[in-house]
């Protein structure tokens, strides 16, 4: 893979991939789910032919050792960027990262963002997302209409952390379940 660092290779990327949808995952080295998810990204781009870019900003290591160390063995096809805290910081206000990861964001052609997936998925879902950006045509300025997931139940992603068996967790979870549907949930415990 490709392992980049600072804010400058960041945009490089971005201004390289203007015209072409861009997913842009954000995710760190100590999120578990994070780690399990870049590798479901790179599936579904292999087993692609979408022209569709992808771009993983680390915004949550402090120092780039781990990101190096995992970027290092990790054999994405596509480009890994480290930022610092102040780029992170940035990144984080200009696309409104609610502060939990990981956190998808789709760019169109233009640089602008067209959904927003939150909390790991899996390479299926990726798939089809990727053959849904590449196969229709470009939502136009005033057609109201933006890019929407492979589903509309999918787009929400509810994480719901506790202990199973716990009363609260329990209820917690099925009210997730009600709103998210079970592909649209992550427990952890």
């Amino acid at each position: 893979s490709i392992a980049l660092e600072g804010q400058a290779a960041l945009d490089s990327l971005l201004q390289a991939s203007l015209g072409s949808h861009v997913i842009l995952n954000f995710w760190a080295t100590w999120c578990t789910p994070c780690i399990r998810e870049l590798p479901e990204i790179d599936s579904a781009l292999r087993g692609t032919r979408a022209r569709v870019a992808v771009i993983a900003v680390d915004i949550g290591d402090p120092d780039p050792v781990a990101f190096r160390e995992y970027a290092g063995g990790s054999g994405l096809a596509f480009p890994l960027v480290w930022v610092d805290e102040d780029a992170s910081s940035g990144l984080e206000e200009r696309f409104g990262l609610p502060g939990l990861l990981p956190e998808t964001i789709v760019l169109d052609g233009s640089g602008d963002e067209v959904m927003r997936i939150a909390g790991a998925r899996d390479a299926a879902y990726f798939t089809e997302l990727m053959s849904r950006l590449d196969g229709g045509p470009e939502p136009g300025p005033d057609s109201g209409s933006a890019v929407t997931g492979p589903d509309t139940a999918s787009v929400l992603h509810v994480n719901v952390v506790g202990t199973p068996g716990d009363p609260a967790f329990e209820a917690l979870a099925a009210e997730a379940l009600a709103l998210a549907g079970s592909g649209g949930v992550t427990m952890f415990d």
